[in-house]
């Protein structure tokens, strides 16, 4: 698996945003990483019962507040 640069998973809107932050607040320009050429992302949902199932389930490790 091929690694992913942060910056590339935000909107554009968000990229410029962080660029902007960081010339206001450091004064220096943000070192873009190359953009990545083939990204695949596989994804799966699990079945609606075996989810309802994991939310029903108590917390593990819960901890009792006195």
């Amino acid at each position: 698996m091929k690694e992913t640069k942060l910056f590339w998973n935000l909107s554009v809107e968000t990229q410029a945003k962080l660029i902007q932050y960081q010339w206001d607040n450091f004064g220096s320009r943000i070192n873009i990483p190359p953009e990545p050429k083939d990204i695949y992302i596989e994804t799966s949902i699990e079945p609606l019962e075996e989810l309802e199932q994991i939310m029903k389930q108590a917390p593990e490790h819960q901890r009792r507040v006195v």
